[in-house]
């Protein structure tokens, strides 16, 4: 039989390799890129002439559809007899035919190099060799494992002193005093001896004014000397009025520095303290640059010239001081207007609410920590800071241990947080709050048996024996909470028990339409076997049956066993 290889110009069947005519074997290595398939089968395809290669044929399970055209694309024309894909075998044969003219082996049909049969794979250890040398690899540091999603977080804090020393920074920067002077001592006493020479107030003549002008008019020295004190008056008057101006002015001073240059005037006001009087050891107020970080802040006062004033001049300051801490607060300058409040006022809690509105939880809670011994508030501003770590330490503190367990459960910590909700249902059973017990195992807890057991040793008991029973039968489905009140029922329940059974069973029949008909024919025998001692619970049955039948036959009854 002739077997030819003829050119078709429809491309036949799918490609699975490509025939790559260049004896360079990179070339070879650059072609496999376009094939498709876990692994490629390189066959070296013999040239015309002896011991010569021209290319490669690559097998592979498909082909890419851009496919460089310098490769030739083949596909298998049956029992691994692979052809280019522009040409087919004539006579057509079957696999069978093919395996029994070719036999087991691969072969190559080229219309130029003509029949090849693949024997051997390209032998790559033959081409390639790899100089081995010694290389010093550094293995790099392991990255640190970043979760892949983040849960909750929570800030570090930083000590209340160290808190409140920022604060002080932060509203009273350090910046230069004032240009004039405070009277000296030499000047105080000249400002006392002119008073008495001159009188008290600038304008008003003194004693001495007028028995001066009473002397000796006639007399030509007495004139000169006359004309020589009046000069000196008039000297005197001058310095007088600049040290009256100095003096008594200080307060007006500062109080119109507090309206136009409240910043400045921080380093300069005069702290009040809470029984209305200023604070500090001299007399005679002085504009004088005080030194805060010792005060309330610190622990100890402001210090420079902090004096005793009357009281309108205190409560004009006090309303001045209020006033600005007012301004900071409208422009949302909370630590300004907290240390007014703070350091100005001596009112530590509304410095502390300033803060606490101003979202500045962590100075608002050192506040409340350290000067008003306010463990409750301090805690809650550390938990709405996100500070966890504080707020589960105070309220450790203070045994508020659902709010503890409550942090925890913040902090992805489910381990401490039951074992902070159990120390909470313990206290509660010491207590005989069964309920609370119970609402706490049931919903933080997830246990509903253990709620079970605390609901019903509350109604037991008889500690809000109502509430615990609705809730002990509210953990059940719908057949198991028949199951229960039918139980409840064969106690034979008599007098309160009973009344409170009842009540539970009202309750029961308006969130259960199922277990009406139930609910009714037990809330019947309960009342008659009570109703003999005890006629009031006759009254229970109109909750159950409705109409006027039943409202005469209850008065009936009451009014058979008077």
């Amino acid at each position: 039989m002739r077997i030819e290889l003829s050119y078709c110009d429809n491309a036949q069947k799918n490609s699975c390799g490509v025939f790559v005519e260049n004896e360079n074997m990179m070339s070879w290595v650059e072609a496999a890129s376009a094939l498709e398939g876990r692994s490629v089968r390189f066959f070296p395809i013999p040239g015309l002439k002896a011991n010569s290669v021209v290319g490669a044929l690559l097998i592979a399970s498909d082909v890419n559809e851009n496919i460089h055209p310098q490769y030739t694309e083949v596909y298998n024309a049956g029992a691994q007899v692979y052809v280019p894909i522009h040409s087919k075998i004539s006579p057509t044969m079957n696999d069978q035919v093919l395996q029994q003219r070719f036999g087991s082996n691969p072969h190559f049909f080229h219309p130029v190099y003509g029949l090849i049969e693949l024997k051997e794979l390209t032998n790559w250890s033959e081409y390639l060799h790899v100089n081995k040398k010694n290389i010093d690899v550094q293995k790099p540091q392991e990255a640190p494992n970043f979760p892949s999603r983040l849960r909750n977080y929570y800030i570090r804090e930083v000590p209340p002193e160290e808190v409140l020393k920022n604060l002080i920074e932060k509203s009273v920067p350090n910046r230069s005093s004032m240009d004039e002077k405070p009277l000296t001592g030499l000047e105080k006493l000249k400002l006392r001896a002119y008073r008495t020479i001159l009188g008290k107030k600038s304008g008003k003549k003194g004693d001495g004014d007028e028995k001066q002008a009473s002397v000796g008019e006639g007399s030509e020295a007495n004139v000169e000397k006359k004309s020589w004190w009046k000069r000196r008056k008039q000297e005197m008057r001058k310095e007088l009025d600049n040290l009256e101006e100095r003096n008594k002015k200080e307060l007006d001073r500062l109080m119109n520095m507090l309206k136009n240059d409240p910043d400045e005037a921080l380093k300069y006001a005069l702290p009040i303290d809470r029984s209305g009087h200023s604070r500090g050891p001299e007399v005679g107020f002085r504009m004088q640059r005080r030194s805060w970080g010792t005060g309330s802040f610190g622990g100890g006062g402001a210090s420079g010239g902090n004096v005793s004033l009357e009281e309108s001049q205190t409560e004009r300051l006090r309303r001045q001081y209020r006033e600005m801490a007012k301004n900071y607060e409208e422009n949302e300058n909370w630590e300004k207007a907290s240390f007014v409040h703070l350091e100005l006022l001596s009112d530590p809690y509304s410095a502390a609410g300033v803060l606490r509105r101003g979202k500045k939880y962590e100075a608002a809670a050192a506040i409340y920590l350290s000067k008003c011994q306010q463990k409750e508030q301090a805690a809650e501003c550390y938990e709405l800071g996100n500070f966890l770590g504080r707020a589960i330490d105070l309220n450790e503190e203070l045994d508020r241990q659902e709010k503890v367990g409550d942090l925890y459960t913040k902090m992805g910590n489910e381990e401490k947080a039951l074992t902070a909700y159990q120390k909470q249902v313990d206290k509660y059973i010491v207590g005989g709050s069964y309920f609370h017990a119970g609402e706490l195992s049931k919903g933080k807890m997830k246990d509903s048996l253990q709620a079970r057991n605390h609901y019903f040793k509350g109604w037991e008991e008889n500690m809000r024996p109502n509430e615990c029973l609705n809730a002990y039968l509210d953990t059940y489905a719908k057949s198991g909470k028949a199951e229960q009140i039918q139980e409840l029922h064969n106690e034979q329940m008599l007098g309160q028990k009973a009344h409170q059974f009842l009540d539970v069973l009202d309750a029961q029949q308006s969130k259960n339409q199922e277990l009406q008909e139930q609910i009714h024919l037990i809330a019947h025998e309960t009342i008659a076997r009570n109703a003999k001692k005890d006629t009031s619970i006759v009254n229970l049955l109109k909750r159950f049956r409705s109409g006027e039948l039943v409202k005469k036959d209850v008065l009936r009854f009451k009014h058979g066993h008077r």
